[in-house]
């Protein structure tokens, strides 16, 4: 197995290059970028739970603005934060945990909502989500919209969503079923939005741990954004593309 390798033990810096022992150059932030990925502690989540994310586009200059009307959110709706930093907050809300992060570029709302199962053990009907987000939690003031996403996790001995995994990502040829974590979560997803217009990521978790299904999570939301965020650009690259 490879050995983990950090930037200030076996990568020499020149100039401010990172030089590998393959003899290629890394970027300067290369390692700073690696980092942002385990900056923030994931939340743990039960199962069944219900994961809301929304991600608003903002810039720098918003920054002042945007945490003044979560505090606002937070007096009108009598929420309680249980934590309010600078940058992020942590929400108590009668719909679940709702947690708040402030980036450069965009700012991001998710909310761990585990009450997802109706009163015959089935799973809730999607009025009752549109009813919360963005129904009873308003994040209008928080911009233009840039990402939609609800992950939905379950146990594989507890199925709730999906009766057969295999019978419906042989039905979606977009569809794509990933073996993650270790071969602990099973990961169902096919990149476009369903009549709701969120996008829908499906977890089913084999190992029993609810900090693990939040890092399953949290990874697959920060692909999500990322993912997203690199291909805001695109439209203007093609349009200008044959005037260069």
């Amino acid at each position: 197995m490879d050995q983990q390798v950090t930037s200030n033990s076996t990568h020499e810096r020149s100039g401010g290059a990172i030089s590998s022992p393959q003899g290629l150059d890394f970027h300067p932030k290369y390692f700073d970028l690696l980092q942002e990925t385990h900056a923030r502690t994931a939340q743990g989540v039960p199962s069944p739970s219900l994961c809301t994310h929304l991600v608003f586009l903002s810039n720098e200059t918003d920054a002042a603005a945007d945490r003044a009307a979560t505090e606002n959110l937070l007096k009108q709706e009598g929420f309680i934060a249980e934590q309010m930093e600078r940058t992020h907050a942590r929400i108590k809300t009668p719909y679940g945990l709702l947690h708040w992060n402030r980036h450069t570029e965009f700012s991001s709302f998710t909310l761990f909502d585990h009450n997802v199962t109706d009163d015959d053990g089935g799973p809730m009907p999607d009025e009752r989500l549109r009813d919360i987000i963005p129904g009873k939690i308003d994040l209008r003031f928080a911009g233009r919209l840039l990402l939609a996403i609800r992950v939905h996790v379950e146990e594989e001995k507890s199925p709730l969503w999906w009766k057969d995994w295999d019978s419906r990502d042989n039905h979606e040829p977009s569809g794509c079923l990933s073996l993650v974590n270790g071969g602990k979560s099973l990961v169902w997803y096919n990149f476009m939005p369903l009549a709701d217009e969120f996008l829908h990521i499906y977890v089913r978790d084999r190992s029993g741990y609810d900090r693990v299904r939040g890092r399953v999570v949290q990874r697959l939301l920060d692909i999500e954004t990322y993912r997203i965020l690199a291909l805001l650009a695109l439209p203007e690259v093609k349009r200008i593309g044959p005037m260069i």
